[in-house]
């Protein structure tokens, strides 16, 4: 497996570079989880969260993950829909998620979709 990473930088004398890096690691580098501040940015500008390749079955690092998008702001509701949403409601609330914050609603939808309500 190889990774590539392109980033754009201007120097002090005012010239774009693009420059270009591959990474090809010794060991597979693991399971590797998005940001939950860019998950709530996506939550927040498109009103919903869509995971579709996200098992029925909540697992530790997803559910700690979501957890923390829904503690970074406490104002908001969400309502989890799919064919797990209700394990993944049980799994939020053993993470300290309130149950007010959170509707369940199961669906045939692989995956798990996060709306906001307003």
């Amino acid at each position: 497996d190889r990774l590539m990473a392109l980033y754009g930088v201007t120097r002090g004398n005012g010239r774009p570079y693009l420059h270009v890096e591959q990474f090809v690691p010794d060991q597979p580098l693991g399971i590797i989880l998005p940001n939950p501040g860019t998950l709530l940015r996506q939550l927040k500008s498109t009103g919903e969260l869509w995971l579709p390749r996200l098992p029925q079955e909540p697992t530790a690092e997803w559910g700690a993950l979501l957890a923390n998008v829904l503690r970074l702001d406490s104002t908001i509701r969400v309502s989890l829909k799919g064919k797990g949403a209700a394990a993944w409601y049980e799994a939020l609330t053993q993470e300290r998620i309130k149950a007010r914050r959170m509707e369940a609603e199961t669906s045939d939808e692989d995956g798990l979709r996060m709306t906001l309500l307003r």
